[in-house]
């Protein structure tokens, strides 16, 4: 259990090979055996492509159901291949809000910047794509007069990379100990408007992507 939460594993395999794995590999959450796949057929996730008759033959699509307090399924994370999988951290930074990897925060006079690591070490396998087919918008702060540009230029084949959409404009704070006073109060308006043009495309688009990823498939 960790803020609440627990973690029930389901599989095909008799009660012996489960618990037998269990004590191999020191797990410390049940494991619940579903021979003859009962349960696993009723929830509609077992895995049809596997030859009838074959050893893993009652084997599910890999995935997670996150089941709420009143037992309602209220997310749930599957795939075809058991070799790729969303990482716990991952789903529970979505669903929870909750990250487990490093935390880093940068101060300067003008600004400060927070970020945290969802996870510290990456597998072979791992699905880290929650980013893929998203919106991104650059603000770039400088204290010369270009407010960052040569970074953001840098910077965009970063978000590609990643699977990220990035917009058309971005937002640059140059002369940056002009712009805003000691506690932080915008002293240039003009940066309202050019704020308001950044932030509106960037819902914009991240609006059309959310609707592509629900609707339109790639395959």
């Amino acid at each position: 259990m960790k803020k609440g939460l627990g973690v029930v594993a389901i599989s095909y395999d008799s009660r012996q090979i489960l618990q037998n794995f269990s004590n191999r590999m020191k797990i410390g959450f049940p494991l619940l055996s579903d021979e003859g796949s009962v349960v696993i057929r009723s929830f509609g996730i077992l895995n049809t492509s596997v030859t009838r008759g074959a050893l893993d033959d009652g084997v599910p699509y890999p995935g997670i159901f996150i089941v709420d307090a009143s037992g309602k399924v209220t997310a749930k994370y599957f795939e075809e291949k058991y070799q790729e999988r969303f990482t716990p951290d991952t789903i529970l930074s979505k669903e929870f809000g909750l990250t487990g990897g490093a935390r880093f925060e940068r101060r300067t006079d003008h600004l400060k910047l927070t970020a945290q690591v969802s996870q510290d070490k990456v597998r072979p396998g791992n699905r880290l794509t929650e980013h893929i087919h998203k919106a991104a918008g650059i603000v770039g702060v400088s204290a010369g007069v270009f407010g960052g540009a040569r970074t953001i230029e840098h910077f965009q084949p970063v978000l590609r990379e990643l699977g990220l959409v990035s917009i058309l404009w971005d937002v640059n704070f140059g002369a940056v100990e002009k712009v805003f006073d000691s506690s932080g109060q915008l002293l240039d308006q003009a940066y309202v408007r050019r704020t308001d043009k950044f932030l509106n495309e960037l819902i914009w688009m991240a609006k059309v992507l959310r609707y592509g990823r629900e609707n339109i498939s790639l395959e």
